[in-house]
């Protein structure tokens, strides 16, 4: 008598509803990995530890992890997405310190502008603070 042995179509893999059902079974201790093998008539049992990997044991719903590729996609684009804009803030950033660098030096080098024209000339050109005009 021959074994009967699941053999999905080339390129296909097991209907879901049979990878759920042995990893509930694998993961609530209803038998090994050979055991429930040879209950669902897998040509090779080590393909429940690729499907509990697949599905999470810590997962309720025992979802696939990557099921849908367009919202690992979409995931990606957001990120670059923010990497951008991450960048152009940097760059913004370096822009305004590179200005405020700037300002701080014009303003430095007007205060000594006015210092030398106040001693040179002997007039005072900046305004006291507190005097009356």
């Amino acid at each position: 008598m021959k074994k009967e042995v699941y053999k999905p179509h080339p390129g296909k893999a097991y209907p879901l509803e049979l990878r759920l059902a042995v990893v509930k079974d694998y993961l609530s201790g209803h038998g090994s990995q050979k055991e429930l093998g040879r209950k669902y008539k897998l040509p090779y049992p080590r393909i429940i530890a690729n499907w509990v990997r697949t599905f999470g044991a810590d997962n309720i719903n025992l979802r696939p992890v990557m099921k849908d590729k367009s919202k690992a996609r979409i995931v990606t684009d957001k990120e670059k997405a923010l990497r951008k804009e991450n960048l152009l803030l940097r760059q913004e950033l370096e822009q305004k310190k590179k200005e405020l660098r700037d300002s701080q030096i014009k303003a430095s080098a007007l205060d000594m502008m006015i210092d030398i024209a106040e001693s040179s000339l002997n007039i005072q050109i900046r305004k006291k603070s507190g005097t009356k005009q």
